[in-house]
């Protein structure tokens, strides 16, 4: 009888399908679910209770299949739930296409959580009102609404290192007051941007984007040296009809920006302290299609951190392919052992392979002309977004809200980049 209770159980929510088949039953928390079902209890009124929600929202997803609103929500019900709890119903997605847009939405949405799951739910309910549409013209249906919204969290990055950097407000004992610091101003961005809506946050991002990719090739160009830094490969992998091609200097992450419309060359800092590896997977003609920053964890494992064509888009299935072959070669040549995927390589005439450097030689400096120009960069793309008037405030409630100790000889007067008065 319990097992039939199960099973009825999860073909009218087959959204607690994960929970019910028992892949997760030693978690305690979602026995008191288990326990009401094998009892024969209403399931709606013991979902409801269980997750907090209405049963009204219990009843919304009855006999909604994952393959309907997404195997995203398999493990995570829960999530689903009250989401859908913070939304009037005439908001819920309706259509299989509204769920997936919706279902992309959240899981870029929660790269805002850095701030404050506050931006989140605001962001998502406004989201929702717009039927799940993030397109500034109304006749415009934006399918995949990650790149907008990955380009807001590019901008408040921005915002969050101008807000941060010492010519700002002063403060030299930094690292002992960092975590304090970090958080303040956390607190002052999610206030600014939660008191608009996301389509004005939107067009701010926007011009910020556009200026950076401006400054970012302009101001370069105009420093004295080109700023370089350590490069994994001394050549272009070739994959087929691709090339990954290093982007190792500073001018070479400007025009890798201008070329796909997009911030990488805001990735500056974390190239040079080599945090961030960036490439270039381009055609054998040397087109950029997509761009792919990998980050190497314990000197050896190569990771995606992230992978974008041109403005911000998914790469296509290609580019895919090309940096899976990437990793995969990065992986075999950093970890000795794979010597059977090197000879698969080196066998294949489809595969032209680079050497590696040796990473554990080398360590890059973050000289005081690449912060200057890095800072002048920020600050005048977020001047163009923000306007300064705004940056003033924003600056004079910083400074308000450090602890008076930190406070001490913080200058009063205009915002001034490290070059010119802006």
């Amino acid at each position: 009888e319990m097992l039939r209770n199960r099973v009825q159980a999860s073909q009218v929510l087959p959204v607690l399908t994960g929970i019910l088949s028992g892949a997760i039953e030693t978690i305690a928390s979602v026995k008191s679910i288990h326990k009401a079902i094998d009892q024969g209890k209403p399931l709606i009124d013991a979902v409801a209770k269980y997750y907090g929600v209405r049963p009204s929202i219990v009843r919304s997803i009855i006999r909604k299949q994952p393959s309907e609103i997404g195997y995203y929500w398999e493990h995570q019900p829960g999530r689903l739930l009250k989401l859908l709890d913070k939304l009037p119903p005439e908001h819920h997605p309706k259509t299989s296409a509204e769920w997936n847009t919706m279902n992309k939405a959240d899981r870029a949405l929660r790269l805002f959580n850095k701030y404050s799951v506050d931006i989140h739910d605001l962001y998502f309910r406004q989201f929702a009102a717009r039927g799940f549409n993030l397109a500034l013209s109304k006749n415009q249906i934006l399918v995949d609404p990650s790149a907008k919204l990955e380009a807001i969290k590019d901008f408040m990055g921005s915002l969050n290192r101008v807000l941060c950097h010492q010519k700002w407000h002063g403060i030299t004992s930094w690292p002992a007051m960092q975590y304090k610091i970090d958080s303040i101003i956390a607190a002052i961005i999610c206030n600014e941007l939660t008191s608009i809506s996301i389509m004005r946050v939107l067009l701010m991002s926007e011009k910020w984007h556009a200026s950076i990719i401006l400054e970012s090739s302009k101001l370069w160009r105009k420093t004295h040296k080109k700023v370089q830094w350590l490069s994994l490969i001394n050549a272009p992998f070739r994959c087929k009809d691709h090339q990954v091609v290093s982007l190792a200097d500073s001018n070479a992450l400007a025009e890798e920006g201008a070329r796909l419309n997009h911030c990488v060359a805001a990735r500056l800092e974390d190239c040079i302290r080599e945090i961030a590896h960036i490439f270039s997977i381009r055609t054998l003609d040397d087109k950029s299609l997509s761009t792919l920053e990998i980050e190497i964890v314990n000197q050896h494992i190569p990771q995606i951190i992230e992978h974008k064509g041109k403005d911000n888009q998914q790469p296509d299935t290609a580019c895919q392919i090309t940096a899976s072959e990437f990793i995969a070669f990065l992986n075999a040549r950093l970890n000795h052992h794979s010597e059977n995927r090197i000879d698969y390589f080196q066998n294949n005439a489809d595969y032209s392979l680079p050497d590696l450097v040796d990473i554990t030689e080398c360590e890059a400096q973050f000289d005081e002309e690449a912060k200057a120009t890095q800072f002048d960069i920020d600050l005048v793309s977020i001047q163009a977004a923000l306007g300064k008037k705004k940056l003033d405030q924003l600056k004079k409630k910083l400074i308000l809200s450090l602890p008076s100790t930190a406070c001490q000889g913080v200058p009063q007067g205009q915002i001034t980049s490290s070059k010119s008065s802006m």
